[in-house]
């Protein structure tokens, strides 16, 4: 087929196009996995050191006009509006950093009266709300197929002991492959 220009150029066929783009998709979906892996991780990591840390530290945010006020502080994320003006420890808004007395409760905490509002809830929920997903992403990725290869995933059915696998050369395995495609151990 003929281009404008004048050059030649080959033909793509629609399966070849297909393949191409599902190569592409799979890859691009396994990159995916992989961020999401890591950023999980360091997400688990981050939290369960901010549970940790406002165990005995938190940080504690109050407005100069409303009596509003948040922070992370005894293992909890809280949020608390008082109705009735009550003095403040520092008597400045903004942020500050206090010391805890104790650990706080681990259940969540809601409160409305006439007194005020507050909500709190533990950062181990959150930790554990980030954690499974990604714990089962570990977990899947590193469970070892039988039968074939570990780099590139060819079956290896057939296949003579410690024989090298025939798409991408890698040595082969301890045992041999039987149809079914279960690894023995073969003397």
């Amino acid at each position: 087929m003929e281009s404008l220009r004048g050059r030649s150029r080959a033909v793509a066929t629609f399966p070849s196009i297909i393949y191409r783009c599902s190569v592409r998709f799979v890859e691009a979906m396994a990159r995916r996995r992989r961020s999401a892996k890591r950023i999980g991780l360091a997400a688990v990591l981050f939290v369960t050191g901010a549970w940790i840390t406002t165990l005995f530290y938190g940080v504690v945010w109050t407005n100069a006009n409303t009596h509003v006020s948040g922070g992370v502080m005894g293992g909890k994320v809280f949020l608390q509006e008082v109705y009735f003006p009550k003095p403040r420890a520092n008597g400045a808004p903004g942020w500050r950093v206090a010391r805890v007395a104790g650990p706080g409760t681990p259940e969540f905490n809601f409160h409305y009266g006439s007194g005020g509002r507050w909500f709190a809830f533990p950062l181990w929920f959150v930790a554990l709300v980030l954690a499974v997903p990604t714990a089962v992403m570990w977990w899947k990725d590193s469970r070892r197929v039988r039968g074939v290869c570990a780099k590139c995933g060819y079956s290896l059915a057939g296949l003579a002991r410690d024989a090298p696998c025939p798409e991408c050369g890698t040595p082969g395995t301890s045992g041999s492959v039987d149809s079914r495609g279960s690894v023995t151990d073969a003397p």
